[in-house]
């Protein structure tokens, strides 16, 4: 069942119901590229079961919460963009080092 949910998230996040290729090389990109995608949702899925937040916020609202994390450059000068304060508790909890 977990095998099925980490396939079910992954489609989720990347929309990857549908291949949508026309040859056989596109085709086997594509593979790689979601085999690469599932990888990195089971590291981040066991981060939170290791941090015991996946009762709070699930794989898909991680990465949701983590996309509005953007540096932009001001004056020759990167700086981070604001973000919510539910983003900010999740990057404390899982200590991540913006900076």
């Amino acid at each position: 069942m977990a095998i099925e949910v980490m396939f079910d998230g992954m489609k989720n996040v990347m929309d990857a119901d549908h291949t949508y290729m026309q040859d056989d090389h596109t085709l086997q990109g594509w593979m790689f590229v979601n085999h690469l995608v599932l990888q990195w949702y089971q590291h981040l899925y066991i981060e939170l079961k290791e941090k015991e937040l996946l009762k709070k916020i699930s794989v898909n609202d991680y990465i949701q919460l983590l996309t509005d994390v953007r540096k932009v450059k001001i004056n020759d000068a990167w700086h981070l963009n604001e973000f919510t304060n539910q983003t900010k508790k999740l990057v404390g909890k899982l200590n991540i080092n913006l900076t």
